[in-house]
């Protein structure tokens, strides 16, 4: 780094640690990581269990629910027929989870992931190196740390086949049978199914910062510089994901699956780097 951007990083970092400082003690008074649930509940998925605190991501399946503790346990509940509701021993190290229909994945902290219930199972070999991961109904994806996916389970509708290049990736979304990934550049990238037009990305296919599937719909996000968690607002609960974006990029996006680093790139200057800091901080005072 330039002696220049050294004293602007140094410059940026001292004021957000002003913010930081000045802003904690409402920090801390932000929830507890309880659990709301609501809608169908024929089969317990909205009964979360005791203690309904301590969680830090969710996660639906068809008619089951998991909860990631910051402890990383998880918590499973619902239909169990497939035992999808069966964490695997160790219940512990997960950084991220993900339902599908009746199978779930977790993503440990080594980069592995872990399946359970009625599903594709386990990915293929190296179990390693991962990121991010999502479930279809019968399909799971899997982002690697290089930006490549891992695509494996029920192929009937061409969900697992990657488009070439595999590469650049930063986020991934599985809906019943097709695939979304979204690239470094903004752009979006669907295959599989696409019979309700649920692949075809609208026009124009770029700026985009998030991905998410349905079961026969797409949806994706737009650029919205500094909401690095992806929650609609830019906010204090944007400064650590901001933080961590900057410093470890495998960090962000296992945290993060579903949103683009890209959000952080505050200046709109294409990068994530130091040079970011003090836009960010602007955002930030003009959301108070």
């Amino acid at each position: 780094m330039s002696t220049r951007n050294a004293a602007k990083a140094r410059g940026g970092l001292a004021r957000l640690g002003i913010i930081l400082v000045g802003l904690v003690g409402a920090a801390s008074a932000y929830g507890d990581g309880e659990i709301v649930a609501w809608g169908n509940n024929y089969l317990g998925q909205c009964n979360v269990p005791a203690p309904n605190s301590g969680f830090v991501a969710v996660a639906g399946g068809w008619a089951h629910s998991l909860g990631l503790k910051a402890d990383g346990s998880l918590v499973a509940w619902g239909d169990n027929y497939w035992g999808q509701c069966n964490v695997p021993a160790p219940n512990s190290g997960f950084v991220a989870v993900a339902a599908a229909y009746r199978h779930n994945l977790g993503l440990k902290a080594d980069g592995s992931l872990v399946a359970w219930g009625s599903g594709p199972g386990n990915p293929p070999a190296p179990n390693s190196g991962f990121v991010a991961v999502a479930g279809g109904d019968a399909h799971s994806l899997g982002l690697k740390d290089d930006g490549s996916i891992v695509a494996w389970g029920g192929n009937s509708e061409g969900q697992c086949n990657v488009p070439a290049p595999n590469s650049g990736f930063v986020a991934v979304a599985a809906g019943g049978y097709h695939s979304l990934g979204l690239k470094t550049d903004g752009s979006m990238v669907a295959w599989g199914r696409n019979d309700d037009g649920q692949c075809s990305v609208p026009a124009p296919n770029s700026g985009f910062v998030a991905v998410a599937a349905g079961s026969h719909h797409s949806l994706g996000l737009k650029t919205f510089y500094g909401d690095v968690n992806c929650d609609g607002v830019v906010d204090l609960d944007d400064i650590d994901p901001f933080v961590l974006a900057l410093s470890d990029f495998a960090g962000y996006a296992a945290q993060f699956p579903n949103c683009n680093i890209l959000s952080a790139d505050c200046n709109g200057d294409g990068d994530v780097d130091f040079d970011d800091i003090s836009a960010f901080v602007g955002l930030l005072s003009g959301a108070r």
